[in-house]
């Protein structure tokens, strides 16, 4: 972890450079995203992940209902709570919404293994799909739903924390949040969790109970699949909308990096978006000490994506990373 205020934010800088004369797609996402969003000027922090909401396979089919419920959800709180005390709890967790946001990295990954898969679907479902869901409840919408309740929980007076996803669901549904707790089937949730499921052909049966009765609950792999997509686009769309208002009130690096109520999950975030463009993503920012003759020394080393760059590119990059970091 960097100390704060390290890296220095410039309003016209090598990575804004980069983004308009090495790589294609920029103007394609402002001008989508400012009309999106209704703003002029989105800060530039936010193109590396808009992008990927434009260009990305799974990203880019995230859910425009959940993100206009989302947008209007947000300011809803803002009425109630005042806009200082929703920006205060959206930085004090943040990391929330930031690991939902790599969990769906993560998993789309997966989705794209699991199309290229040239087996039946009867086992694509027992090798992908089933656990891609699981995993994707448990991850990406659970932390979204720890977001919502934190607000919640500042409406209310209350700490209204909940360990497991049952019961941060069932304390949303009482709360007006059908739309995104409506994302989950509960059945088919618990049965995944119990390991409740069997694939037979092309269909998937759900084992589960209500209270002292068993039931079970069939459906076809294609639906399973489908209903997958329906909850990773939602939750993209949520996250989505957390943009949305970031860059409408223009809240950028320098707001997370500068609050003292900011986890270090957060500000490692927001430093290593600072250090990417729209193709190139900084993945990790650390610290080594080494020892020379003149005593020990501090290293600070990051860790780059982009498999494309040439040897010149590569130079050029790492020069000016390293200028801006010290």
């Amino acid at each position: 972890m960097l100390q704060r205020r390290r890296v220095k934010i410039d309003t016209m800088d090598y990575i804004n450079w980069w983004e308009m004369e090495k790589e294609s797609g920029l103007e394609e996402i402002t001008s989508k995203f400012n009309r999106l969003f209704n703003t002029e000027n989105i800060p530039s922090i936010y193109h590396p992940i808009l992008y990927k909401y434009a260009r990305n396979s799974q990203l880019k089919n995230w859910n425009e209902d959940i993100f206009e419920y989302t947008n209007k959800k947000i300011l809803s709180i803002q009425e109630v709570i005042g806009k200082d005390e929703l920006i205060a709890t959206l930085l004090k967790n943040f990391h929330f919404l930031i690991s939902s946001y790599e969990s769906l990295l993560t998993i789309e990954e997966r989705i794209l293994l699991m199309d290229r898969f040239r087996g039946s679907e009867e086992l694509k479902a027992k090798s992908y799909s089933i656990s891609i869901c699981n995993d994707l409840l448990n991850s990406s919408f659970t932390n979204i739903l720890k977001t919502f309740i934190k607000f919640q929980s500042i409406i209310e007076g209350k700490d209204l924390t909940q360990k497991n996803l049952t019961s941060q669901i069932e304390l949303l549904k009482t709360r007006e949040f059908d739309p995104i707790v409506g994302l989950a089937d509960s059945d088919i949730r618990n049965a995944m969790s119990h390991g409740g499921v069997n694939v037979i052909g092309s269909n998937m049966f759900f084992h589960y109970r209500r209270g002292k009765e068993h039931l079970i609950k069939e459906m076809s792999v294609y639906q399973f699949k489908d209903n997958l997509f329906q909850i990773f686009d939602g939750i993209s769309a949520v996250f989505l909308a957390f943009i949305n208002y970031l860059c409408e009130e223009n809240l950028s690096y320098d707001l997370f990096f500068k609050n003292e109520d900011v986890d270090e999950v957060t500000e490692s975030f927001f430093e290593r978006l600072c250090l990417s463009t729209l193709l190139i993503s900084c993945n990790r920012i650390w610290k080594t000490e080494i020892f020379k003759d003149d005593g020990k020394k501090e290293q600070i080393n990051i860790e780059f994506y982009n498999n494309e760059l040439d040897n010149n590119s590569r130079l050029f990059f790492g020069i000016y990373t390293a200028e801006r970091i010290y």
